[in-house]
């Protein structure tokens, strides 16, 4: 508050101490000549061992963001040339991420997703709100899919690609913000881009 008017204000900190336990696993192979097959996966789990904020309090218990607990990609692609003068590579791939913090607040306690002026919606005690917005600042666990051919000519100096993203349609949010506005809480955020399908070409000179 600056000469008795309330302004945004943005408040770093850090942890005095995490831990972090996980591990990634890559592979690759060609079961046959042209085809190339990839998988990756990884896991994650980080804490806080000790975190007191600038006011003093312990804040331990807040959520780590945008930490999934697992992750996993598989790809093939296959590459062949149809004639001296025409090559094709056509790839698929796949990439699952876990569910996942947006936000740091929790339901109750320090940190908390609520505020002792928050206005009750329909009956819902502080603790509802609370949970409401934890759920709403929770990324769904979601893999997405994606497809391109890709025909070169004349040594890859002309290429035309056909290709397809989020081939599932999968709409859900990817981001969540929690906003603490007295009296009311809002959450804000982004949902996937649909289903989505193009073609490119490119002229290389």
């Amino acid at each position: 508050m600056i000469n008795g008017v309330p302004v945004n204000n943005t408040l770093v900190s850090n942890a005095a101490k995490v831990t972090n336990i996980g591990f990634e696993a890559e592979l690759t192979a060609r079961p046959i000549p042209h085809l190339t097959l990839s998988a990756n996966t990884g896991y994650v789990h980080p804490k806080y061992d000790s975190f007191i904020d600038a006011t003093g309090t312990d804040v331990r218990n807040q959520r780590i963001i945008f930490v999934p607990r697992w992750t996993y990609a598989l790809s093939a692609q296959y590459e062949h040339e149809l004639s001296d003068r025409v090559s094709f590579t056509g790839s698929v791939d796949y990439s699952w991420t876990d569910t996942f913090a947006a936000d740091r607040c929790v339901a109750t306690g320090p940190v908390s997703c609520w505020t002792s002026t928050a206005v009750d919606m329909n009956g819902l005690t502080a603790a509802q709100i609370g949970q409401n917005i934890v759920d709403a600042t929770t990324i769904k666990a979601a893999g997405i899919f994606n497809a391109r051919l890709t025909f070169g000519l004349d040594d890859d100096n002309y290429r035309l690609s056909l290709w397809g993203r989020n081939l599932t349609d999968n709409r859900d949010p990817f981001q969540a913000t929690y906003l603490n506005a007295n009296p009311r809480n809002y959450v804000g955020g982004y949902i996937r881009d649909p289903a989505t399908y193009g073609a490119t070409v490119a002229v290389r000179f």
